[in-house]
């Protein structure tokens, strides 16, 4: 895939949608899924079995259903799975031009 490409993908599209986590509802090691209001978007909330121990994953979607960030909390620690304006910067750092990094933001948040 061109660096164009991929930059165009992480700008428009989502690698998941809120629809998408419904799924999880039908596997039995899933405790709840959650959906609320989150700033100007939506927030979904997994939390689920691994290995015997809970673990919550919260994804974080803007008004357009477009994954922001993806956060999963194990043993009261906190990682970050993926963060779209981190996968952006990184993209734009390949490119050698971070000039279009304001004008992505305001695009973004449109």
């Amino acid at each position: 895939m061109t660096l164009v490409k991929e930059l165009h993908d992480a700008i428009y599209f989502s690698p998941v949608l809120p629809q998408d986590l419904l799924q999880n509802l039908s596997d039995p090691a899933y405790l709840d899924v959650r959906f609320e209001s989150h700033l100007d978007g939506l927030m979904v909330t997994l939390v689920f079995i691994d290995e015997s121990e809970q673990v919550t994953a919260i994804y974080y979607f803007n008004r357009s259903q477009i994954l922001q960030r993806v956060e999963m909390i194990e043993r009261e620690h906190v990682s970050i799975l993926y963060d779209r304006m981190e996968v952006i910067v990184e993209l734009l750092k390949k490119s050698g031009d971070l000039s279009k990094l304001e004008e992505i933001k305001r695009l973004m948040a449109a």
